[in-house]
């Protein structure tokens, strides 16, 4: 249930910038969707602390993910695209720096693809950088929407 998840989840939020070991036991024993759900709502409405930790969260499961798109949901996209686009937000060096972890991460063709469509769906044209390189594997309608 994503209410039992929510204080402790708030309580290690302390840790920030990293997160604190109740984000590792709850990805590993609490139900996925209560997880995201606690995740998107930290994202979403909570202190300048909890968002950065659900955001490093985030994108550290992702980057962990053999498909990082249940990781990069529109909430965090959300966050990460609002944060990084805005020089004078708190949580723009980080979000600047968790897109950048996300593009240099050396992962197979099929998790960039994923990431970078993920991220394009949300707005962030950081999206755009995961593609290089892809060539004939980028799909026909993600070419043509990039020109």
């Amino acid at each position: 249930d994503a209410r039992a998840l929510d204080k402790p989840l708030a309580r290690g939020a302390g840790t920030f910038p990293r997160p604190h070991v109740a984000w590792d036991v709850a990805a590993r024993l609490a139900d996925a969707e209560a997880l995201w759900h606690c995740v998107d709502a930290h994202v979403s409405t909570g202190t300048l602390e909890r968002r950065g930790v659900a955001l490093v969260f985030a994108v550290e499961s992702a980057l962990a993910a053999d498909d990082p798109s249940p990781c990069l949901s529109p909430a965090v996209c959300r966050c990460l695209a609002k944060a990084s686009k805005t020089a004078k937000s708190h949580l723009a060096p980080l979000a600047t720096s968790l897109l950048a972890r996300i593009v240099a991460a050396a992962k197979p063709e099929a998790w960039r693809l994923a990431a970078a469509t993920t991220l394009l769906e949300h707005g962030l044209d950081r999206g755009v950088e995961l593609l290089d390189g892809l060539g004939a594997a980028t799909p026909p309608l993600v070419r043509l929407a990039l020109g």
